[in-house]
Parts: C-alpha cells; sequence; structure tokens
C-alpha cells in the first residue's frame, strides 16, 4: 500500500496520533509494538517512502486509533521541503474530511549528549505546524536508555530537554509537562505511553490547519512558510560569504604558485556551489508554487 492510501481508511470517528521526531530517534520502533504492519526504521526507507503514513493500531480503547509516522524534520534542505509539504498536506486533507489528531508524541534520542541543530530545527519546524495550543496534547517520548552508562545522565538530560529545550521554549514554563521514558522498548510500556495519551487528550485543531483551512489562507501567508524560506535565505547568504572567502583564498594559492592547498580550496568551492544551487532550487519551489500545487492536490483528494 502506498503512503497516500494509508489515509483512505480514516473516518471522523477515528482518533489520529501524530509521531514526529529527527530520523532515527524512534517513532517507527514505537509505532511497531502498537500495530500489526510493519512500520519500516527510518535508515531501511528509500526516497519513495519518504512520506507521512497511517498505521491502524491494535485496539487501545472504543474508537479506531491511527499512528501517524512522519519523515524527520531533520533540517530545511531541499529534501526536507518536500517532507513539509507532504506532511501539511496530510494534516490539511484529514482535517477537512472532519479526521482530528487528538495528540502528538515527540521522540527524542536520549544518549544525545546536546541537542543538535536537527533537533532545534525539527522544534522549531513543529511549532509553526502545531501551534501553542498543543501544550496539552502533546507528550516527549524519549528513546535510546540503552545506550546509557549511567541512568542518572539520562535522568538530567530528561529534566533539561523538558525545561529549556522543548516546553520553555514552545509553551512557556508554566505548560503541563508530560513526558515519558520509552523504556524498556516493549509493547508494554509503548502500550501504557499510548493510552496514557489518549486518556489525556482530545480533538485538536493545529495552526496550520486552522490557517489554510479555516481562515483559507494560502501556503505562502502560513507561519512555516515564512519561518522556511527566512531560515532558506539564512543559510543562502552564508554559503555566499563562504563561496567569497574560498575564492580570495583560492586566488592567493595561484599567486604563490601553492598546489596542493589550491586543489583543496576548489574541491571546497564546488561543494558550496552545489549546496548553493540545491538552496536555490528549493527556494525556487518553495515560493514559485510547486508546494502550493502538492498542496491544493492533497486538499482535493
Amino acid at each position: 500500500m502506498k503512503a497516500e492510501e494509508s489515509f483512505q481508511a480514516l473516518s471522523a470517528r477515528d482518533i489520529c496520533v501524530l509521531a514526529v521526531g529527527v530520523t532515527g530517534s524512534g517513532k517507527s520502533t514505537f509505532i511497531n509494538h502498537l500495530v500489526d504492519e510493519e512500520v519500516p526504521v527510518g535508515h531501511l526507507l528509500s526516497s519513495e517512502t519518504q512520506s507521512p503514513r497511517a498505521y491502524e493500531a491494535r485496539p487501545l480503547c472504543d474508537r479506531k486509533v491511527w499512528f501517524i509516522d512522519t519523515p524527520g524534520l531533520d533540517d530545511t534542505s531541499r529534501n526536507d521541503i518536500d517532507v513539509i509539504l507532504a506532511i501539511v498536506g496530510v494534516l490539511n486533507e484529514l482535517y477537512a474530511r472532519g479526521v482530528r489528531i487528538f495528540g502528538v508524541l515527540y521522540f527524542h534520542n536520549i544518549s544525545t549528549a546536546r541537542f543538535t541543530g536537527s533537533s532545534m530545527k525539527t522544534r522549531d519546524l513543529l511549532m509553526r505546524i502545531l501551534g501553542s495550543s498543543m501544550s496539552t496534547a502533546l507528550a516527549v517520548v524519549t528513546t535510546f536508555w540503552d545506550r546509557l552508562s549511567n541512568a542518572d545522565d539520562g535522568a538530567a538530560r530528561a529534566e533539561q530537554l523538558m525545561d529549556d529545550f522543548f516546553y520553555g521554549v514552545l509553551f512557556g514554563s508554566s505548560a503541563h509537562k508530560l513526558m515519558f521514558p520509552f523504556n524498556p522498548v516493549d509493547g508494554a510500556t509503548a502500550r501504557n505511553i499510548a493510552t496514557t495519551l489518549l486518556d489525556r487528550c482530545g480533538a485538536t485543531t493545529l495552526v496550520i490547519q486552522s490557517e489554510m483551512v479555516d481562515h483559507k489562507l494560502s501556503f505562502e501567508e502560513t507561519s512555516i512558510y515564512r519561518y522556511v524560506r527566512a531560515d532558506l535565505l539564512k543559510v543562502q547568504e552564508e554559503y555566499k560569504k563562504t563561496l567569497q572567502t574560498l575564492l580570495a583564498e583560492a586566488q592567493s594559492a595561484i599567486e604563490e604558485k601553492d598546489a596542493e592547498f589550491l586543489a583543496i580550496f576548489r574541491e571546497e568551492q564546488s561543494r558550496y556551489e552545489q549546496r548553493s544551487k540545491e538552496l536555490e532550487h528549493a527556494l525556487d519551489r518553495l515560493t514559485r508554487g510547486t508546494g502550493t500545487t502538492q498542496l491544493e492536490r492533497h486538499m482535493e483528494g
């Protein structure tokens, strides 16, 4: 079954839970413990399957529960533009059909000593898709506890994750916090996390759904569009400055007849020029309507 086809069976009576996090954070592993269908893990996915997909859970309550597995939003690179558009398109399509999101599970690898740029970018993108009203419907799931040599280190990291990195930034320090350690990694733990979240949450409206479905805004008028575009422009400017520096250094190498350093500079120059082209293409697709067309196709489906 294709990813898009997995959403056709969802109805307005069903409950949907969104699973988000960077690539390799444990989303798919968690869902695998709650569904009968096998969920491919991140590193086994081909480029054709990097799309949101719905999986029906084994009975958790008196209604059908679906988990929506999403690709990692690791940064706003060229490929991630497609991921963002796909996630936004699916969420809006479901909302237009009366299918609501009841909760969001954010997965974080607790064995990571520091919060990476990918984690921060995922958090910021998530904020612009979900909105601040989701604070009561969101839970953080920490994974890979077995990779820690000291459980106390994990507890300290989890506390920092909640206070400094996540809730403090997204919802303020007064937000009601909900965090689960996915440890041990088994069906009982996964089921306990899922049922606890469902007991606490109800149907919600995400900010992207409010913007595009309720208020009929175009994608270019949304918060996530403005954020992604600003980020792409910032990275593009950084690349331009780096290229200028490389060109100046290459010129010095030519004057000094330093062939070894010149070869290194030329290699770096080629790499940054390729990245700049990819960024230009991403900006072009974001601004000139490729994304809008894709979103409209979801909405019409």
